[in-house]
């Protein structure tokens, strides 16, 4: 039973990576990765933030910032602006198109996310602490792939 656990684990985190790897389209005819849907849902919680704002938000650098601002506005999604006449500070903001599939983004990964705790509250207590306690434990452990190797008599998949 071991090894078929960790055959799932790593089997679920390949598809979780995966998943994460390829654009999607929320049925607007616009492919995007989730590092520009962050950036969208970034813009949309953060309607006031400048250039240097979203690049502390989001962790990363102000030419990043640039770069994701001139491809999604390049795809329709954003407008850049300037407030007050001042040319320094550029800010963003979402088009309709833009918007729609920011709406689209939220409802899926909420759609998601009720599913999971839909699934999580047909569990016991006991349940939901052993899979608590099973990814503490594995979180903390300098994990990579491996051949399972506890003795039971599992075929693994890997």
């Amino acid at each position: 039973m071991q090894c078929e656990i960790i055959d799932k684990f790593f089997i679920t985190f390949d598809k979780i990576l995966e998943n994460d790897k390829l654009p999607k389209d929320y049925g607007l005819g616009v492919l995007l990765h989730n590092s520009e849907l962050n950036f969208l849902y970034t813009i949309n919680q953060n309607p006031d933030a400048n250039v240097k704002d979203l690049s502390n938000i989001l962790n990363i650098t102000k030419g990043a910032v640039t770069q994701f601002g001139n491809k999604l506005e390049n795809k329709g999604l954003i407008l850049r602006y300037f407030k007050n006449g001042n040319k320094k500070e550029k800010f963003f903001k979402l088009t309709e198109l833009g918007e729609s599939i920011s709406i689209k983004h939220i409802s899926f990964r909420n759609d998601a996310n009720r599913k999971v705790c839909s699934y999580l509250s047909t569990l016991s207590v006991h349940e939901r602490e052993t899979i608590s306690k099973f990814l503490d434990k594995i979180s903390m452990l300098p994990i990579s792939r491996f051949e399972c190797e506890c003795g039971c008599y599992y075929t693994t998949t890997l």
